[in-house]
């Protein structure tokens, strides 16, 4: 061969095959479930959200107190603060300051004394310099969204209470009718009164930037982007006149308030980003988990119906389909984005979904994180088996509604990969990342790695191959394949490009009748959807390079 260089241009290849998959019908949507309150669900005997005992993590810091196995700290500027984040293991890095009088302590908050907000997959703290409680909101695995308080006062047996009034607020519209969390963005006076009359967003990674986070500090660069916080209302005729140079792109609080009591004085704008982003996300669980202990009383039709369309508005969040897209890079101050990967767990090609883009969207790999929390793991087998197939039929690309063209074929793959396949041990350690919760399995299994071939010739002839795969230990299968490969680039001395090109020529399978019938395509093709699929022939034909195609044959 001769001499040459390569400039190597690497083009993931991947091959898919389906099998049980749920058919989806998507032409005639129920409403969402915001418009779908769920009526007397609190008291239904499958709920009994306030007397059914709970397994959350606050639950069982409760018990480990009156065991006598654990014990809290008073601090007499924090109170119970430091001791309560360290006992549920909440970063402080994740500190989000709001500066509204909202929440049920709202007297105490204004932007001179901000409501900190501390948070983790499953657990939220909130404290106010001086208030006389810690708020907590924590998601237990079947009841959803619990909240608790615990006074702030010196005490030899520290105890954190269930109020009842959490609900008036906390179980509305934008939780989807059961008790959730909520982000809500507000115009503000300057004294943190909310200016009603103007509206209130409830934001979430669907939101315009524009409209997140009034009512909030925020600090870190977003270059052009725009957003309410860090401004208050001081005329209301121009009210959109408060966003300006000096609340946009602050990476400092300082001479706004005092954080002496705080344990930071940071409001990470990425920890607020992940933060809006998992509060519909856990709503949307708990939903779906209600919705079908509900169903249990009935027959549950996971292929129609209510539960159906839940699914669909889940997966569609899960997967960021509708996510407002960012136009400049992210940086926050706190060490929150760093912080919140280094939690992975990782695959062996170090891939997390907890990885954050902050260029373009949110995370790197389009898919939640959530998929890792308890309470995803808690939901019935058979929820979670639609949720996987209604994935799967995304990222596969059977479903071919454009709404999905945002997501690439290498995030699709990305995503298959990560959570796709079995994995090694099915339960996760019991530790505070994942709560001895089952790790996420789209039950996707590899019929076996294949290889279709490697060549290298130093011509300019086409030299032209062919593989057949035949699918004898899996007869009759449906086939969804993508099919790129491995390429070179430029060969310097000949000055011609070495180029190679593969396709999925032809296949077998079986027809109506039973009979074995076989399809040439009239062109190469780099996907298709093949039913019954029992042998595959692809073309790979090469000049003046070396190539190889290799892949995965995926079956459901």
């Amino acid at each position: 061969m001769p001499r040459s260089t390569f400039r190597l241009s690497r083009v993931i290849f991947t091959a898919a095959i389906i099998i049980a998959v749920l058919v989806w019908a998507a032409a005639h949507l129920m409403a969402q479930l915001t418009e779908r309150p769920l009526a007397d669900a609190l008291t239904h005997p499958t709920i009994a959200y306030y007397t059914r005992p709970t397994t959350d993590g606050v639950a069982e810091l409760n018990r480990r107190i009156e065991d006598g196995a654990e014990d809290l700290t008073f601090d007499e500027t924090t109170g119970y603060l430091r001791s309560v984040v360290d006992a549920l293991r909440l970063p402080v890095e994740s500190q989000m300051l709001v500066m509204s009088k909202t929440g049920v302590q709202g007297l105490y908050t204004e932007p001179g004394n901000p409501r900190a907000i501390f948070f983790n997959d499953a657990v939220t703290v909130g404290y106010i310099r001086g208030a006389p409680l810690l708020e907590l909101a924590v998601h237990d695995p079947q009841q959803g969204v619990v909240f608790y308080t615990l006074d702030q006062k010196r005490q030899p047996h520290p105890r954190f209470e269930r109020p009842p009034a959490c609900l008036r607020c906390h179980q509305v519209y934008s939780t989807l009718h059961v008790p959730g969390m909520l982000a809500r963005s507000v115009f503000i006076a300057p004294d943190g009164l909310p200016l009603s009359q103007f509206g209130s967003y409830d934001a979430d990674d669907r939101t315009p930037f524009r409209r997140r986070w009034g009512g909030w500090y925020v600090t870190g660069t977003h270059g052009s982007i725009r957003h309410m916080g860090n401004a208050l209302v001081t005329n209301p005729e121009q009210r959109e006149a408060m966003i300006s140079d000096a609340t946009l792109n602050r990476t400092s609080l300082d001479g706004v308030f005092d954080a002496h009591g705080y344990l930071s004085a940071h409001s990470d704008i990425a920890a607020l980003m992940v933060f809006q982003h998992q509060a519909h996300m856990t709503n949307l669980i708990t939903r779906i988990g209600w919705e079908s202990r509900l169903a249990a009383y009935e027959p549950v039709d996971l292929k129609g119906g209510p539960l159906r369309d839940a699914v669909n508005e889940l997966v569609d969040y899960l997967l960021f389909v509708d996510e407002e897209p960012l136009t400049a890079t992210i940086k926050g101050t706190s060490g929150f984005a760093e912080k919140f990967a280094a939690q992975g767990p990782a695959d062996s090609r170090e891939r997390s979904l907890r990885q954050l883009d902050l260029q373009h969207r949110l995370l790197r790999y389009p898919c939640s994180y959530m998929v890792y929390s308890e309470a995803f793991g808690a939901l019935p087998t058979e929820v979670r088996q639609a949720i996987y197939a209604r994935m799967w039929d995304i990222l596969s690309a059977r479903d071919t509604n454009p709404k999905y063209a945002r997501l690439s074929e290498a995030d699709r793959l990305a995503v298959v990969e990560r959570i796709g396949r079995p994995c090694s041990s099915a339960i996760v350690a019991n530790d505070a990342r994942h709560g001895g919760a089952e790790e996420p399995n789209m039950n996707i299994y590899w019929l076996r790695p294949f290889w279709f071939g490697e060549a290298s010739h130093s011509d300019l002839e086409w030299h032209k191959h062919f593989f057949t795969i035949q699918f004898a230990n899996k007869p009759n299968i449906d086939a969804q394949i993508w099919l790129t490969i491995f390429s070179t680039g430029l060969n310097l001395d000949a000055g011609i490009l070495g180029t190679a090109a593969s396709g999925i020529k032809s296949f077998t399978f079986i027809n109506a009748n039973g009979q074995s019938e076989f399809s040439e395509l009239t062109s190469w093709q780099s996907h298709i959807r093949i039913e019954k699929c029992v042998e595959l022939t692809v073309a790979f034909h090469v000049r003046l390079a070396w190539a190889k195609a290799e892949g995965m044959i995926y079956y459901w």
